[in-house]
């Protein structure tokens, strides 16, 4: 009977490369972005306002333009910036979140703005979100922040357009977006001279589920 063959070091197989500290970090963070709000908006360019916007009907905005007359300017500011061109706005499923987001499509490339002044208000009018935005120049995958705005030209090497945003808002249940209520987004651009858009342009209303 023919003995074994003995085993040599050929014949042990090679172990999967390890992966760095950075590709981890990647891989974590690609993930983290499949299963954010954020990525849903992002995915959708072009996708316009299916409805009419909401009249502005805010009361006892604490911040931004919003909290100052519709028509005000700052002094020594020559021009502001332009309202946006149009927001528009939807409603998505999560697991386990309540999400809604949209587009705004600038009358400019993205690059143009310092950053935009962002507010979400219900159908009555409250406030439910007040965030400045600063324009970024970082890729926004893996950010998993539960409200925010980004601008495809605030990032290179991708092939969305360079005028136009995307938003989104999400919470869990209990949290400040609330099931079956509407909210409309409304969005003023900001230039680096402290200037935003004179009335900011709003979205149609949602409904968050």
């Amino acid at each position: 009977m023919p003995q074994p063959r003995a085993r040599t070091a050929g014949d042990i197989p090679t172990p999967p490369k390890a992966m760095t500290l950075a590709e981890r970090r990647k891989q974590i963070t690609r993930d983290r972005l499949g299963t954010s709000a954020a990525s849903d908006y992002m995915k959708a360019p072009g996708r316009k306002p299916t409805g009419k916007p909401v009249r502005p009907n805010g009361h006892e905005a604490t911040r931004g333009p919003a909290a100052q007359s519709p028509s005000a300017v700052r002094p020594g500011v020559a021009a502001a910036p332009e309202n946006p061109t149009w927001v528009s706005s939807w409603a998505t499923a999560s697991p386990g979140l309540l999400s809604i987001g949209g587009h705004v499509k600038l009358p400019k490339r993205g690059s143009t703005y310092s950053g935009m002044w962002f507010y979400v208000l219900d159908e009555a009018g409250n406030f439910v979100i007040q965030q400045e935005i600063k324009k970024s120049t970082g890729d926004p995958v893996g950010d998993t922040s539960p409200t925010g705005v980004w601008c495809y030209d605030w990032w290179s090497s991708n092939s969305y357009p360079t005028d136009e945003c995307f938003w989104w808002a999400s919470n869990a249940l209990g949290g400040p977006l609330q099931d079956g209520k509407k909210y409309y987004a409304w969005i003023f651009l900001n230039s680096s001279d402290g200037s935003s858009s004179p009335q900011g342009t709003t979205s149609p209303l949602v409904e968050a589920f």
